[in-house]
């Protein structure tokens, strides 16, 4: 699959998981237009709609909303159905290009795995590709020494412990305080275990670094 391909599908209108993480009728009709062999790689969470391009990037696609279980004996109109879509105010994949943007300026970039506005779909709605990168859970990590693994347990932080650990052991000291002051600076939050990654070589980044407001 290229990047050609996938400009040119089709992105429903108010397009989003619903409360629980379910997908809807909406990615489902995403994921009915990608090869076979891409759908096994298909992942969202809140914000993103996410499959594997190839072996060195991923496409992001953005949510526009949640859709979330409406009560409708509260309401007089029986023809509703049972669903409503809450539509979100941000595109958190465009908020991802600009605190990678920043990053880079700041001289921390190798912590986030890339993202960038690549163009839009056949009906005008924005795709991203970011840097592939191995799940935490799933990717080979290099072991930190015990002197990581101390700085890691005394550092407050929203970063896993494991996490630093290594971060410690690859970057040094430096560059994961300029992390750490970096990720106050921007405000960034939502850091849980599944938002991180680590590459083919063992080096740590973040995979999905634009928060989340609800």
């Amino acid at each position: 699959m290229t990047i050609s391909d996938v400009m040119s599908m089709y992105v429903p209108d108010k397009f989003g998981n619903d409360e629980m993480g379910d997908y809807t009728d909406e990615v489902w009709a995403v994921i009915d237009q990608l090869p076979e062999e891409t759908k096994n790689s298909v992942a969202t969470g809140a914000s993103k709609f996410v499959f594997s391009l190839n072996e060195k990037e991923v496409v992001k696609i953005p949510f526009d909303g949640m859709w979330q279980e409406v009560d409708w004996d509260e309401f007089d109109d029986e023809d509703e159905g049972d669903f409503s879509f809450t539509p979100y105010d941000n595109n958190y994949c465009e908020i991802e290009t600009s605190v990678y943007a920043d990053a880079v300026a700041a001289g921390v970039e190798m912590f986030f795995a890339s993202t960038k506005y690549v163009g839009t779909s056949s009906n005008d709605k924005p795709i991203y590709v970011s840097e592939k990168v191995n799940n935490w859970y799933h990717g080979w990590k290099p072991t930190p020494s015990d002197g990581s693994v101390e700085k890691a347990e005394q550092t407050e932080s929203e970063l896993s412990t494991d996490w630093l650990a290594v971060a410690y052991e690859v970057y040094g000291d430096d560059l994961v305080n300029r992390l750490l002051d970096f990720i106050s600076d921007e405000g960034i939050d939502d850091l849980h275990r599944g938002n991180l990654g680590v590459r083919q070589d063992g080096s740590p980044c973040i995979l999905d670094y634009s928060g989340f407001d609800w």
